[in-house]
């Protein structure tokens, strides 16, 4: 019988010290008007179905793209549930990518908005995994297409800070 209630306890422990989490992530937050932007929110430790808010100032081109596992290892378990989704922005300016949530064991868990900058030129900001199957170029020019890029971001967010001076 003590060897029953130590093993319950232990396996109440483990599922009780399994934290919950709830991210989303972006390809890049500078992106040109006619580029594309893959967002994807992951819950880790559980596998429950994410409420995502409306796309404003986005157009969604492809996904949801669904990603569930569940693994268990020496008596510890582990979940995870990802949606992944290709969107194009509308317009210039700053778009916020809307928050996700879900509620575990009645407690609800909420991402925060992300800022993304969208510039009327192409940024060229390739993803690295993608970079590495494109053709190699010379070091200045990536240098050269990074710093712009950069540069155009730095602007809109000295035009938009200029903005809200204003008001």
């Amino acid at each position: 019988m003590k060897y029953f209630l130590l093993i319950i306890s232990i396996f109440l422990t483990i599922d009780i010290s399994a934290q919950t989490s709830l991210s989303v992530s972006i390809s890049a937050d500078t992106i040109g008007l006619e580029d594309a932007v893959k967002v994807t929110y992951k819950l880790s430790g559980a596998q429950e179905k994410l409420e995502i808010l409306p796309w404003e100032g986005l157009q969604q081109v492809a996904g949801p793209n669904v990603s569930s596992s569940f693994s268990f290892v020496n008596g510890v378990s582990y979940k995870e549930y990802s949606e992944s989704y290709i969107l194009v922005p509308k317009y210039e300016g700053i778009i916020y990518i809307p928050s996700a949530s879900v509620v575990i064991d009645g407690e609800p868990i909420e991402t925060e908005p992300i800022e993304l900058f969208v510039v009327a030129e192409p940024t060229y900001q390739k993803n690295k995994s993608l970079e590495r199957k494109s053709i190699k170029k010379s070091p200045t020019q990536k240098s050269k297409l990074d710093d712009e890029a950069e540069y155009q971001r730095l602007l809109k967010k000295r035009e938009l800070a200029k903005k809200k001076k204003k008001f």
